[in-house]
């Protein structure tokens, strides 16, 4: 109950003066001049800029663009002019100076002369920028450079847009001109190709004519040619006429008519020889004959192989073989020379290399003799010393027989023997070896002579029947091969020559063979009677005939030559012709690939003139090339002004601040009644705190969200954080002034001066030092700011809860510190008895 007495006792204090109760309002009201007055005059500073006054030169000289004036720095003023963002001014260059130096503007900004100009040198190959000068003034007050910086970049975004603008429309109007230009050209190209089209038409009928003109020019040549030469063998013929005409008159008389009468007594001499031999009847037999001699021709092959077994004529040569098999065997054997001598030596080879074998190995001997005797020796000699002397025990002779056979002299002996034993074993083998010489050459001799015999045997045996089979196999392949063989002159094998051969013999003694010949002679011995008469008649009529061949040959003379110019003019004519026809292929070929390079610019002009004519050159869409990119905002925030933004900044800092100078008016050290305990004073203490707190929260949310019109979603909630914050802080500033009074004030004004950095109240944390940036997180400014901010964005209640979790903390932390802090200083100040004498004033006074 001590402490609703000192609570009351507290009050009573308070009130019991007026001027404490000024005091106390004043600083009650210290939070809401504070922060109030800050937000007040930054409430929306931004929004206040048409107040910054700016200066405007503009000394721009305009541009002809297709035959258009353009002055984008008029442009420009006009719309400045109707833009509040600044205070416009719009100035000479001289007066613009003047004001930048004696403060009167913010900012300059000069429109140069040639800015239209460079503006519309996008279609140039050299593209000048648009130059916009300005210049800021950040020493009257760098923040208002800021926002001069700000809008400069603004303006600068819309004289681009705008000047992009104008620039689209004259591209898009020049795009509409050549639209209309691919239009014409595409039809012209259309116009142009039908044109060649009918030009190649032409040239290909012209081309076919030539040709035609060709294959006739070709004709006539090739008739002159041959009518030349058919002239010139005319000529030739009749004068060889002429010649044989000569001889044949002079023939006729000396030759022909005797030979006439000849012929006829000379066939009438073979008829007669014919029909004395009996030609017709030895024919017939001749053909009987042959055809029995082709019927034999036919049946060989089947002859020859039914006579021919290969096998059985190998198997008889085995058999033969086997016969005489000990004649081969030792034949054999007589032919394999001299095996004794032979196998002696194969056998003095052996034993030599046995010999050297064993003679190497005597070293090796030694070794493994001398590795193995003290090893074997050692149980022998073990048993004769416990023989020798009973009395030792296994072990004490077996340590003597180590020792013995350890000693330098007992080693050396051992060595000997050894080496000895090795060299007698050595001696011993290789004598051995050495006497056995003869019987291992009897032994390969032996050997040699019975494989020798039996391999030459089994030998023979296979050749001779391998040999014998092969030898009739090939010899019935032969016969076979040779029956089918041909002739290389003839082409014919024998069956298909015996078989011509009978048929020619066949046809012989046909009706059409020589009984035809002997009629035909009988007829041919009539004829030359004949004849003989025909010529004696001839003889008379032949110079008639001698002398028109002459006249014959030297009109042929003439024709001769008349044809051969004929020919040569005909290939002269040919030749310009080909020429002619080659040419006009050409100018064909070049005809029809100009007509399709004209219909291929056609289609390709009226297809960019379909693009060209399909894209969009209004107004709508020279705004949109201006400003290709727009941003769409899609935050959510409730931050809309310069004093929203910093409200929750200044608010906690009015609080602490409220909170700190309360201690100036209000002891916080001293009761202001009797207690018994310093958790008392330190709760009444805190109780007239939390008024004040709540007073000053009271105060400052009536002001910022009446008088400044903050909107927030829950203004309750925004209450109740206020006088939380407000509590916290009091009672973190109980704590350190009541407990170490002017060094806690002091403690509490170094937090204030890391709050003022660290919280993120002014500048976002992740912008200050990384040094400083974890004391933030301790100190509990940086709470009330982000919840104030959690509020008035309306959204983030997870986190609003959070941070007013985090303040529970500090208030609690900073009330049960000061509830042991006052008890520890209360039984410090009551150790000694001291009359105790109440307090009652609490002012600065008092």
């Amino acid at each position: 109950m001590n402490v609703f007495h000192l609570i009351w006792e507290e009050g009573k204090a308070i009130v019991s003066k007026p001027k404490n109760i000024i005091f106390m309002l004043a600083v009650m009201c210290i939070p809401l001049l504070y922060a109030g007055m800050f937000l007040y005059a930054f409430w929306n500073a931004y929004g206040m800029t048409g107040h910054l006054p700016v200066a405007v030169v503009n000394q721009d000289q305009g541009t002809t663009i297709d035959g258009k004036r353009l002055n984008a720095g008029n442009d420009l003023v006009a719309g400045l002019k109707k833009n509040n963002n600044f205070d416009w001014q719009f100035v000479s260059d001289q007066k613009a100076n003047d004001g930048f130096n004696n403060n009167r503007y913010f900012m300059v900004v000069r429109i140069p002369e040639n800015f239209s100009k460079n503006a519309m040198t996008l279609t140039d190959q050299v593209v000048k920028p648009a130059n916009l000068y300005y210049k800021v003034n950040a020493d009257y007050n760098f923040v208002a450079s800021k926002m001069a910086g700000t809008g400069l970049t603004e303006l600068k975004s819309g004289v681009s847009a705008q000047i992009t603008k104008l620039y689209a429309q004259s591209m898009y109007f020049q795009l509409d001109k050549l639209s209309h230009g691919l239009s014409d050209a595409a039809k012209g190209s259309k116009n142009l190709a039908k044109g060649s089209s009918q030009e190649v038409d032409a040239l290909n009928q012209l081309k076919n004519g030539f040709k035609h003109l060709m294959d006739g020019v070709n004709q006539f040549t090739d008739g002159s040619g041959k009518l030349a030469s058919g002239a010139s063998d005319l000529n030739n013929g009749a004068k060889a006429l002429n010649a044989g005409v000569q001889q044949y008159t002079g023939a006729v008389s000396s030759q022909i008519a005797p030979g006439a009468t000849q012929l006829s007594s000379g066939l009438n001499q073979l008829n007669n020889g014919i029909r004395q031999q009996n030609l017709g009847t030895n024919i017939s037999s001749l053909n009987s004959g042959m055809q029995e001699f082709y019927s034999m021709i036919q049946g060989l092959p089947e002859q020859i192989n039914g006579s021919i077994n290969p096998a059985a004529i190998g198997e008889a040569a085995k058999q033969q073989v086997v016969n005489s098999q000990t004649a081969i065997e030792n034949n054999a054997v007589a032919q394999a020379g001299d095996l004794k001598g032979q196998s002696e030596t194969a056998a003095n080879g052996i034993v030599a290399g046995i010999t050297q074998s064993v003679t190497q190995s005597q070293g090796s001997i030694s070794q493994s003799l001398n590795s193995s005797l003290p090893t074997n020796l050692e149980p022998l000699l073990v048993a004769a010393i416990q023989k020798a002397n009973p009395t030792l025990t296994p072990v004490q002779a077996n340590a003597l027989a180590q020792g013995i056979l350890a000693d330098p002299q007992t080693k050396s002996q051992l060595n000997q023997l050894s080496a000895g034993v090795a060299g007698q074993t050595v001696s011993t083998i290789n004598s051995a070896i050495s006497s056995s010489t003869p019987t291992i050459a009897g032994s390969l001799q032996s050997s040699a002579e019975n494989t020798i015999g039996q391999t030459a045997f089994a030998t023979a045996q296979q050749v001779a029947q391998e040999t014998a089979a092969n030898t009739a196999s090939q010899i019935k392949g032969g016969i076979a091969v040779s029956l089918q063989q041909k002739d290389p002159k003839t082409g014919q094998t024998l069956e298909s020559a015996a078989g011509q051969l009978a048929g020619g013999t066949a046809q012989l003694a046909g009706s059409n063979g020589i009984p035809f010949i002997i009629s035909s002679i009988n007829q041919a011995a009539q004829g030359a009677q004949t004849l003989n008469g025909g010529l004696n008649q001839l003889n008379s009529n032949s110079a008639g005939l001698a002398s028109g061949a002459s006249t014959l040959a030297g009109s042929t003379g003439t024709l001769a030559n008349g044809a051969k110019s004929l020919a040569s003019g005909a290939g002269q004519l040919a030749g310009g012709t080909a020429q002619l026809q080659s040419g006009t292929g050409k100018l064909s070929a070049g005809a029809q690939k100009i007509s399709d390079g004209n219909a291929k610019l056609s289609g390709s002009l009226a297809g960019a003139h379909q693009q060209l004519a399909g894209t969009p050159t209004n107004n709508a869409h020279a705004v949109k090339f201006s400003q290709p990119v727009t941003a769409i905002d899609g935050t959510h925030q409730s931050v809309s002004t310069f004093g929203s933004g910093f409200a929750p900044y200044f608010i906690s800092l009015g609080l602490f601040i409220g909170a700190l100078l309360l201690t100036i008016v209000y002891d916080l050290g001293r009761p202001a009644g009797l207690s018994t305990n310093g958790a008392a004073i330190a709760l009444s203490k805190f109780f007239i705190t939390v008024i004040m707190g709540i007073g000053n929260s009271l105060l400052v949310d009536f002001a910022v969200l009446k008088g400044l019109g903050l909107s927030v979603s829950a203004p309750w909630t925004f209450v109740g954080f206020t006088m939380l914050a407000s509590v916290t802080f009091m009672a973190i500033i109980v704590f350190l002034a009541g407990t170490f009074d002017n060094i806690g004030r002091f403690i509490a004004l170094i937090m204030l001066i890391l709050q003022l950095v660290t919280c993120g109240g002014a500048y976002a944390v992740q912008l200050i030092p990384s040094l400083i940036q974890p004391v933030g997180q301790v100190l509990p400014m940086t709470y009330s700011v982000a919840g104030f901010r959690n509020i008035i964005d309306g959204h983030q209640q997870a986190m609003l809860a959070q941070n007013a979790l985090v303040l529970t903390g500090f208030l609690a932390l900073a009330l049960v510190l000061s509830m042991i802090s006052f008890t520890i200083k209360f039984h410090l100040n009551n150790r000694a008895p001291k009359p105790a004498v109440p307090h009652q004033d609490v002012t600065a006074e008092s």
